[in-house]
């Protein structure tokens, strides 16, 4: 289980996030989550419930990882969930073994630019996990 609830620890992931906020335009919002479905922060609007995006974040964690052991080889990793909405996309990638990010990007983004800065992200947050 993770302990950020350290101020430095917390203060640098957020940072990072923040950051890919800042250098990816048409991300609305980004949620670092447990893959047993915890909220560890997120930057979504308000009034969404955090424990309810983050058990939706797991739960489609777990349905890729099954997918992928059923359809794949047995060498086949996890490396993006992407559901296309009418105006928006929602993608997940793994932030180390035990946590995943999550964002929620309108559909004018430009997706290589988005995976680049969201793997790199991932690669920065999990120096903290």
């Amino acid at each position: 289980m993770f302990d950020v609830s350290t101020g430095l620890l917390q203060e640098n992931m957020k940072h990072v996030l923040d950051e890919f906020l800042l250098a990816t335009p048409g991300v609305l919002g980004i949620a670092l989550v447990s893959v047993e479905g915890l909220p560890i922060y997120s930057t979504f609007k308000s009034d969404l419930e955090e424990t309810m995006v983050s058990a939706m974040t797991a739960a489609m964690l777990s349905l890729g990882e099954r997918v992928l052991s059923e359809l794949g080889s047995s060498e086949s990793a996890f490396t993006r969930i992407l559901i296309e909405g009418n105006n928006e996309y929602i993608i997940t990638v793994p932030a180390g073994p035990n946590a995943v990010l999550t964002v929620n990007a309108l559909k004018n983004v430009k997706l290589g630019i988005l995976f680049h800065h969201l793997k790199k992200c991932a690669e920065h947050v999990t120096e903290y996990l």
